[in-house]
Formats: structure tokens, sequence, C-alpha cells
């Protein structure tokens, strides 16, 4: 549907959703056929995709490109009412909620730059692009956000999966790469976080959701398990009732601990046994995995092969989850120098679960892309968050790798869009002492992703950390165990809306400053967590917690009313000690 305006001195072209005008460089004069809200200038093709985003390409080797790509993920917008008009050899392209300017003759995306309405320039091309952002924060008041679809990748169906020799761009697994052009998406939200992020979701993916028992505990450590100890394992945390769900076993797994799919049978001689042994305990098994090429390119079909058949092997024998580690000398190759091969990794590994465990949902496990060994260094990749759950590397136990890991779940959950951070809870490479144990794992209660690591000859079990730390423990996870609930129903608005399940505060707050802080988060709306990230347990005097009759507790008053007011409707003596279940 289109209406046509005629001025004084040239033409104006007003275009409403789904018209594409064609401008002729030279003289100016449109046409006009059905087709999506857009509008080709010279070698420039300018989407406005909605009200509030706006698409800025360049036309590749195979034309202008409507398919999905490794970046970009949704086509489907509903357009915006717009009108054209040239403006001393500029075309300008005016909406309710920015304008575009482009050169009439553009020949490349030089020169083109996005105003508000009120003119203020948004943004401007300067040759630079990039696929990693940091998104503003709720009390930025976000007025633009912008990355360029790079390298512009088209998969085959299916992903990365083996294709038949006689397909579609065989000899690049079935992947087009042959129309990378720089191909721009501007963000205009108007001060507005959420309508941000909703479009940034809307164009990238959602974060897939976790099925249930990645909520739960993981029991994991670097250590050559066999078949008998990783049972036991699962048996001495029953026994001593510690919650668990998942088992993670190491690299030890594999013939060499290394590198390679063959599983050393002196540890596990039958693995689909041992898969069936822990199902059968409710638990799920994790394998790590360090991947080492095998060809010197990422799509090349032998290393596409090679991936897939021995990844969705172990899978379907009973394996659970897969863990991409590229934390040691070995890791995938990328497609591409623009692409991280955390980012592709995750691809690779995603795609092999999925199409081995279809319908379920296809959880793995990689590297955080942006932060390493606990250091927040990079913006993410826009693919990234996609693929839950993702972990900091190897950290120290210290307490500032603590404070650390609180700053990086809330912040990355916020600005990275990473709902399901991980860290090595109690640190990688050394022992922490028993009070600053606690407190790692006090945090990770309270966290995402509960799962304690170490490295070679370490130990995470709480019992190894004294009677006091296994009391403890146990009565954290058993108090995280019943609020499943409130963190399964902010796993499902992650999902449904990009929302952090550890809200930073000026989510709800953003007219406070102090909201903005990441020492402190909710989960939910109503449950407010502070850690604490001093070393030890003596944060508070003894006589704090003393009930009115001497005993080391606390006197508990219930209210039937918000504003405590009155005498209370009852009231109790809440008395733990250690070693009290």
């Amino acid at each position: 549907m289109t209406s046509k305006e005629s001025g004084k001195t040239g033409k104006v072209h007003k275009v409403f959703a789904f018209g594409l005008v064609f401008l002729c460089g030279v003289c100016g004069i449109s046409q006009t056929m059905q087709a999506s809200n857009a509008i080709i200038v010279g070698s420039v093709r300018v989407q406005m995709l909605s009200s509030s985003l706006v698409r800025l390409e360049t036309v590749g080797a195979e034309g202008f490109e409507d398919r999905n790509t490794f970046h970009v993920v949704n086509r489907n917008w509903p357009g915006t009412i717009y009108s054209s008009n040239l403006v001393s050899g500029t075309v300008v392209i005016t909406t309710p909620g920015y304008i575009v300017h482009v050169p009439q003759a553009a020949t490349s995306l030089t020169g083109a730059y996005v105003t508000s309405p009120s003119g203020q320039v948004l943004y401007q091309f300067n040759g630079t692009l990039s696929n990693s952002v940091w998104l503003p924060g709720p009390s930025d008041n976000p007025t633009v956000l912008s990355f360029a679809d790079t390298p512009r990748l088209i998969p085959p169906p299916g992903g990365v999966v083996p294709v038949p020799a006689g397909a579609p761009f065989a000899s690049a697994s079935g992947w087009d790469t042959n129309n990378d052009a720089p191909d721009i998406y501007v963000f205009v939200p108007n001060g507005s976080y959420t309508q941000m992020r909703s479009d940034f979701l809307k164009l990238t993916g959602p974060t897939e959701m976790v099925p249930l028992y990645a909520l739960g505990a993981f029991d994991s450590r670097y250590y050559s398990y066999s078949e008998a100890t990783a049972l036991q394992e699962i048996a001495d945390n029953r026994s001593r009732q510690i919650p668990q769900d998942v088992m993670v076993i190491d690299t030890g797994w594999r013939l060499g601990a290394s590198t390679g799919y063959q599983p050393d049978t002196s540890l596990f001689p039958n693995l689909p046994r041992f898969y069936s042994e822990a199902h059968t305990n409710n638990v799920r098994v994790m394998f790590n995995d360090h991947p080492e090429p095998i060809a010197s390119t990422a799509l090349d079909p032998a290393e596409v092969t090679y991936r897939y058949t021995n990844l969705t092997q172990l899978l379907s024998q009973g394996l659970d989850v897969w863990w991409y580690d590229r934390n040691w000398s070995v890791t995938l190759l990328s497609p591409s120098p623009s692409l991280s091969y955390e980012v592709w990794g995750m691809k690779v590994y995603h795609d092999a679960t999925y199409g081995t465990n279809a319908p379920l949902r296809p959880m793995i496990m990689a590297n955080v892309n942006g932060i390493d060994n606990g250091l927040r260094d990079n913006p993410m990749d826009v693919a990234a968050h996609t693929f839950p759950i993702q972990w900091t590397g190897d950290i120290q136990p210290a307490m500032t790798y603590l404070n650390y890991a609180i700053e990086n779940a809330v912040h990355s959950g916020v600005q990275s869009l990473f709902p399901y951070e991980s860290d090595d809870l109690g640190g990688h490479v050394s022992d922490p002492s028993p009070g600053d144990y606690i407190r790692w794992i006090e945090y990770g209660a309270l966290s995402p992703i509960y799962r304690p690591h170490c490295t070679l000859g370490l130990m995470r079990m709480p019992w190894t950390f004294g009677p006091e730390a296994e009391w403890m423990a146990r009565r954290l996870l058993n108090m995280r165990y019943r609020l499943l609930p409130e963190f399964y129903a902010a796993a499902r608005l992650n999902y449904d809306t990009g929302e952090a399940i550890l809200r930073r505060l000026d989510l709800d707050y953003p007219q406070y400053p102090q909201a903005k802080q990441e020492s402190q988060y909710l989960i939910g709306h109503s449950l407010l967590v502070a850690p604490v990230t001093q070393g030890g347990l003596a944060t508070v005097p003894s006589t704090w917690l003393t009930t009115t009759n001497g005993q080391a507790g606390l006197n508990a008053f219930y209210f039937s009313n918000t504003n405590l007011s009155g005498t209370p409707a009852f009231t109790e003596d809440a008395v733990h000690l250690p070693g009290r279940a």
C-alpha cells in the first residue's frame, strides 16, 4: 500500500509498511513494488524493520540478504510508516522514531547515518564492523545500540552437521559464506532498555530454556573417575543428604585424558551402563571435551563430520551434556577471524546435542564469551547469549574472585544477556579456607548455576572442609531446592522477555543511582540477595544470634499483616546448630 505526494522542488514518496522503493542514483525517479519495508539507494538497502530498529546493508556478491544468518535468526518484522525525500543529493527517510540519511549514489555505507527526529546524530558509519557489544543498562536511558552481522554466514538446515557431497556449498559443509557484506543493525529505543532488549532478542534469538535439572546441584572436579568411583560419589552425596542432579566427569574419561573420543576402558568399560546407573539415581552426566581440530578450516567436511559423529555417538549412548572447554592449548577453529572460537564452539556442541536429543532442550556448557578466568574484558558476541550455560574459566579461591563472580553475573545478566553464568565455586587452582568455602557455597546456592569445581588433586565435596561446612552446604542446598520454583519461574521469564535471573536493582529502581551496584541482586521481584564476601565466618556478634532463653539461634515472630503491627500471630525459637539436620 503506497501513497505519493509531489512537492514543488522534487518528488516526495510516502511509503507505508510493506512498500519497497527503488531510488535511481541518477534521476531520482522511483518505482514501487510490493515487498519488504525497504528502500534501495544505489548499492545500499535500508530496511525500516520497526519504529525502533533499522537495518543498513550493502549489496553482496549474491545480492541483498534475506536469509537467516548465524547472528540474525528472525526476519519477520512489522515495518513502520515512513516517507522518503531527496535533499541535496541525500535520500532522507523519515519514520516516527528515527531519520536515515544515505547519499543518493551510494556505493557503500560511507556517508550513511541515523538521527533522532530532533536531528541528534545517533549512528554514523565509520567503517567499523563489530559483532560484539555490551547493552546499555536500564538506568542509562539508552538512545542507540548498533552491531554488524559479521561474518555473515548462512547455515544449512540443522546447522553444523554433515551434509551430502552433492548438497549446496558442500565444500563448506552446507554453509554459504559467499555473501558477506557490511550489514548494520541500529536500535533506537528512545530511552527504553526494555524496548532495546526486546528488539535485540527478537532479532538474535532468546536464551534457550534450560532443563530443570540444570538448576539443581552439580558435583564437579578434575579427577580421574572410574565408573565405580563416580557412582560412589553419587552414593556418598545421597548418604550425606547432599542434593545432586548432575555428575561432571572432567577430561579423564577418555584415553590419554586430553583429546579424542576414545573412552578409557580401564576406567569406564561400559559407558552406556554407567549412564544408565547414574540416571537410575536421577543424576545426569556431563563430560568435558578439549577438542583438537583435525582439519585446517572450521567448515571442512572432515572436521564437521568427525566432530558431529563423535559428539552424537556418546550422546546417543546416554550422555546428557557436553562441556566445551577451550581453556587448554587446544580449541576449535572458527570460520572467520571476526567470530570467536568460543561462540562457534557453542554452536557446534549445541547442534550436535539438538540433533541427537531433540525435542529435549539442548543444554551445553562452554567458556563465557568475554570473561577469561574470572576477569571481564570483552563485550559479548551478539549470538553468544543464546547458548546456556557458560562458565568463567579457571579462577582463584580468594574473596576477590568471589566479588568478581558476583559482579560478573549481575552485570552479564543485564548487559550481556547471559542468565546462566557459572563459576568454579570455591575456586579452581587451590583450596579456600573452610570459612571462604562456605562463602562461595552461600553465593552459589543463590546463583543460577550451582557448580563447585577444582583442579586435579583438590576436592570440593562439602564434607572435606569439615562438619560445619558440610552442615552449612546441606542447609543452603536444601534452601535452594525449596526455591527451585522461583528459579524456574525466573528462567521462564528470561526465555520469554530476556529479563535477568539475577536482577540488578536498576531494572526495578532505575531512578536510584546506587541501584546500579553489582554487589546485590533480586531473584524474582521480591527476594533480595546481598552476598557476604568477607573471608571467614565471624561477621556479626554472637549476641545477635542468641535467643531470649540463651540458645544459639533467633527468635522468630510471624505477623498476620504487612506492617508488623500488633501482637505476633505466632512465635518460634529458631535454633540451628552445626550437625542438626
